[in-house]
């Protein structure tokens, strides 16, 4: 009795060790499609910050193009929607009111009142009347939304909130915010404080966490708990979603806790094993262990025959017992043979494989069996650019810890793919050979989204760069005809000018009139496309001696309008910039307004400076006629011009010049203005410390 007893309590060990390796098999399997999934999501922030930056602040007709061409809706489940905010400097809010209430009607900012800051939402798609209420919203006034705009903003990384509870179809729903900043040009500025000054807004995702994990997780997940919580700890108010909300599970045998990195954020996933995992999970065992399974069930059934009283009740016994192991291989068969990712079972060097799930076949197209006879294959099916990454790795953590690599793989029939590969050790006693298990997974539709949103990044980097070539070239190009009309139009009125009655020579002057309005526009525009192409390094320059020049520039235009300016050279400061560009900067504003002043008044302008955390903030404020506020971006795009040449003569340019000087240079300019009263336009630019290491 002793002695079977002794048997038994070997056997229920054996038993309980196999089913622990068995469940940490199974939460390494559903783990690693967690993680994966969670990497895939954020990808469409990234997409729409690649689309959004180089063309600046989008449209409502723009964000609903830009999701319908990342197909937001059909490959996001979970999503609420996406949602474009704005970054918006106080003294702008009013004005940025009247730009959207032009195709938003009754637009406001919520909650109202004077702040020196805002994040206001101006587009949301779908345009579901559960969203459409967002439009408006002030996030900065939230602190955990503000905190995590911030990170964001600073990081030029995808953020996340924590746990919000988003009321979607009248319900209080567990969900989070993704934030990904988008700035001024398509690159990602290198250092904070170019980040936060050329910031342009944020790109948003709602995510209702519910519906996110029932589309991770296996439709028929009925062996294991998954509970996901918010934060580092399991705590009752973090808890974002339970798979089997109607079982307690306090009691579970076998627990396991994992994090998952997403965002900036840690959320702590809580695995429990469910009443009937053992006789499922026992469906994970690999060959050699059934082969060994077999080889105690002898032994044990021989140690029952040798105490049992008869032949035919050992042999009664053992035929149970047999009957047992081979129910459970059944089990593990129906279970192993139709996971969708890769599963097995091999030695850390993978020099001997103990099992392969049949979806290797369908994956990797090739022979499971010529793998199991020939264990060093698998490496001659690896891309062969991943061969030496893939050895290293194995080499690396083979038999140490557990690790996850990515790679590609050549199938029989040519087709590339890519995997995720996971693999984990296997808790053994010490006299056991070393075993792992692991996981592959086909990722290459989300490879495939990945390198598109790169395609798209580059794509616009190159057309930037194509544009701005084409126009240097096509200006430079242009000065050689004009400069050949207007020399044979002054020959022209040279010689037969006498000839001429008044209309020719009205159409003479017209004639040389557009020559030179022509020529004129092509300065600007080779202008224009030099600022990036050809400009100095930046280096400490001193505003005294940029508006020195300026002043001394514009000393004829200044003489004859009467203009009044008024601005301290000592107190203007140094900054981090090119001289030659930022002359022309205040050049072109203080020429402006000398332009566009008042006929009612004498012109005054004033050139003021104010510090500004790291920057300064340089205005040029006037007294003319003003812009109405739904003009206040259209003057900064290029050829953009309110008013025609009869009333003032332009080319266009001036304004778009100044901001692509000043984005440059790492800052910001917009403009305030009241119609009819005048107009200040503002600007930032890095400072200098008082003894800059530049000269």
């Amino acid at each position: 009795m002793a002695v079977s007893l002794f048997a038994w309590r070997a056997s229920k060990d054996e038993v309980d060790r196999l089913v622990a390796s068995r469940f940490d098999a199974r939460v390494a399997e559903l783990q690693t499609v967690l993680e994966q999934r969670m990497v895939a999501y954020p990808q469409v922030l990234r997409g729409i910050q690649a689309m959004v930056s180089a063309s600046g602040h989008p449209s409502r007709a723009d964000w609903a193009r830009v999701n319908q061409t990342l197909q937001v809706e059909s490959i996001y489940p979970g999503l609420t929607g996406t949602v474009y905010i704005r970054s918006v400097p106080g003294e702008q809010r009013t004005a940025l009111e009247r730009e959207v209430a032009t195709f938003e009607p009754g637009f406001q900012v919520k909650p109202p009142g004077e702040r020196p800051y805002y994040t206001i939402v101006t587009s949301v798609e779908p345009r579901t009347p559960s969203n459409l209420p967002v439009i408006g919203s002030d996030s900065w006034v939230h602190p955990v939304r503000r905190a995590t705009l911030e990170a964001a903003r600073d990081s030029g990384a995808i953020q996340i909130t924590g746990k919000l509870n988003l009321v979607i179809d009248d319900k209080p729903t567990p969900a989070f915010l993704m934030y990904q900043a988008i700035y001024q040009g398509a690159a990602i500025p290198d250092t904070i404080e170019e980040r936060r000054a050329r910031l342009l807004g944020f790109a948003t995702a709602g995510c209702r966490v519910g519906v996110l994990m029932r589309t991770i997780l296996p439709a028929d997940l009925n062996d294991v708990e998954v509970r996901v919580y918010d934060g580092a700890e399991a705590t009752a108010d973090g808890l974002y979603f339970d798979s089997h909300p109607d079982i307690e599970v306090s009691f579970a045998s076998h627990q396991a806790q994992r994090a998952v990195q997403i965002g900036g954020r840690t959320w702590t996933v809580i695995y429990a094993m469910l009443p009937g995992f053992a006789q499922a999970a026992e469906g994970a065992l690999p060959r050699q262990t059934l082969v060994g399974g077999l080889l105690v069930s002898l032994l044990l059934t021989l140690i029952v025959w040798s105490l049992a009283t008869t032949r035919a009740r050992a042999q009664a016994l053992a035929v149970d017992m047999t009957r047992s192991l081979r129910a459970s291989e059944a089990r593990f068969r129906e279970l192993a043979e139709n996971i969708d990712q890769v599963f097995f079972v091999a030695d850390p060097q993978y020099r001997h494989f103990d099992y392969i799930s049949p979806s290797f076949e369908r994956i990797w197209g090739r022979s499971r069996q010529e793998l199991l006879e020939n264990p060093d294959r698998w490496l001659s099916w690896l891309h062969p650019e991943d061969v030496e990454s893939v050895r290293a790795v194995v080499a690396e953590h083979g038999g140490e810890d557990d690790y996850g690599t990515e790679f590609r793989i050549v199938r029989a029939d040519g087709e590339v793919r890519w995997l995720a590969a996971h693999a984990f050790n296997v808790a053994r006693a010490a006299s056991e050979p070393a075993r792992v298990v692991g996981f592959h997974s086909d990722i290459t539709d989300q490879k495939a989204a990945e390198e598109k949103i790169a395609r798209y990044i580059s794509e616009v980097e190159v057309s930037n760069n194509d544009l701005e070539q084409f126009a240097y070239v096509a200006s430079h190009d242009l000065r050689e005809p004009l400069r050949m009309v207007s020399s044979y139009l002054t020959l022209l009125e040279r010689r037969y000018g006498d000839l001429l009655d008044a209309d020719g020579r009205e159409f003479l002057d017209f004639a040389r009139e557009g020559a030179v309005r022509l020529d004129r526009l092509v300065l600007d525009l080779l202008g224009f496309s030099r600022i990036q192409r050809h400009g100095n390094p930046l280096a400490a320059t001193n505003l005294a001696q940029v508006m020195s020049d300026v002043l001394r520039n514009l000393t004829v235009a200044i003489r004859e309008s009467g203009a009044a300016i008024s601005v301290d050279l000592d107190r203007l400061p140094v900054v981090r910039g090119d001289r030659e560009q930022l002359v022309s900067v205040f050049q072109n504003l203080i020429a402006n307004a000398i332009k566009y002043r008042s006929p009612v008044r004498p012109v005054r302008i004033a050139v003021t400076a104010e510090a500004d955390d790291g920057y300064w903030r340089l205005s040029v404020a006037d007294n003319g006629i003003g812009i109405e506020p739904q003009y206040f971006d259209r003057i900064f795009r290029i050829f953009q011009r309110l008013h025609t040449r009869a009333e003032y003569d332009g080319t266009g340019i001036g304004l778009a010049m100044c901001k692509r000087i000043v984005e440059r240079h790492g800052g910001q300019i917009w403009v305030q203005s009241v119609a009819g009263e005048g107009a200040t336009f503002t600007f930032t630019l890095q400072a200098v410390p008082p003894n800059p290491s530049e000269t």
